[in-house]
């Protein structure tokens, strides 16, 4: 089985210069914990729930601040859809 048989094809993503509060919106409105941040078409990091509770509000940030590098969980280890699933989970 490969990893397009599995994925998610209709993905919402961030864009850098999104702030922490849309990027707080889009999961409670696509009920996800979980969101890419692209650049164009470079994936720059990802940002989870996680993030947003432990490193932003626990530190007193501005939830109408702009995403900042601190806050992205980054590099990112990412997989292709043509990819084998026990590769992927490797």
């Amino acid at each position: 089985m490969k990893l397009k048989d599995i994925m998610t094809r209709d993905v919402e993503i961030l864009r850098p210069y999104a702030t922490v509060q849309r990027a707080a919106c889009k999961m409670r409105d696509r009920d996800i914990g979980f969101l890419p941040v692209c650049d164009g078409d470079r994936l720059v990091g990802v940002l989870s729930d996680r993030d947003i509770s432990v490193r932003a509000m626990a530190e007193g940030s501005d939830p109408t601040a702009l995403l900042s590098e601190d806050l992205l969980s980054s590099p990112v280890v990412y997989c292709y859809e043509d990819q084998a699933l026990e590769e992927a989970a490797q």
